[in-house]
């Protein structure tokens, strides 16, 4: 066996074992200066179910939005199946705006990796839609026969229920991440004169 095909493995296999099952609930911030009545400076995610990889089982026991498509360009080429069911598990933590959580620190063990300044979940974030990079290949592997017809057709059901929950996560983003030009993107809230960081911007 070669190298490449030895470190190929050991990739591969790394990522499908940091595939993991987690339930619970995000904690969504409120709006700056609001709190509940408790005190609580957040609102609880409804309770929520995700079949994702993560970054690390050890380090990182929960799933990132950003992370997640970029695993998913290599998992559907080893299950497509699989690939799918995370994606949809992803799709089904969109809430009514078009908004996903970029991070989810859903039960016990994920919350207790997460130090406290990083677990409130903030709308007005959002990470590159990168999960659109594995829907394309998926999409663009039918049109080039990639897959067997049941696959194909599979697939293609999965594409289809998925628009309206892609076109309305798309939407958002048109809507509270446009740039000065249309069909352009900006990241907002950088601080360029912060000094706890290597590379302000």
């Amino acid at each position: 066996v070669s190298k490449e095909l030895s470190v190929g493995r050991a990739a591969l296999s790394s990522l499908l074992g940091g595939i993991g099952y987690f339930y619970g609930q995000s904690k969504i911030a409120l709006p700056k200066g609001f709190s509940q009545k408790n005190g609580d400076k957040y609102i609880p995610y409804w309770p929520a179910a995700l079949y994702t990889a993560v970054p690390s089982r050890s380090f990182f026991p929960r799933g990132f939005l950003w992370d997640e498509g970029f695993h998913q360009l290599v998992i559907w080429r080893w299950d497509a199946h699989i690939s799918m069911d995370i994606i949809g598990h992803w799709l089904d933590l969109i809430n009514a705006d078009g908004w996903i959580p970029r991070e989810q620190i859903l039960g016990a063990e994920a919350l207790s990796k997460v130090p406290e300044e990083f677990v409130l979940q903030y709308p007005s974030n959002g990470n590159p839609p990168t999960l659109f990079l594995a829907l394309r290949d998926l999409a663009s592997g039918i049109h080039a026969h990639q897959f067997s017809d049941e696959e194909a057709e599979k697939i293609s059901t999965f594409l289809k229920r998925a628009y309206v929950r892609l076109n309305s996560w798309f939407q958002w983003f048109n809507s509270t991440q446009s740039g000065k030009y249309e069909g352009t993107f900006f990241w907002h809230g950088r601080d360029n004169m912060t000094t706890r960081e290597l590379n302000p911007k």
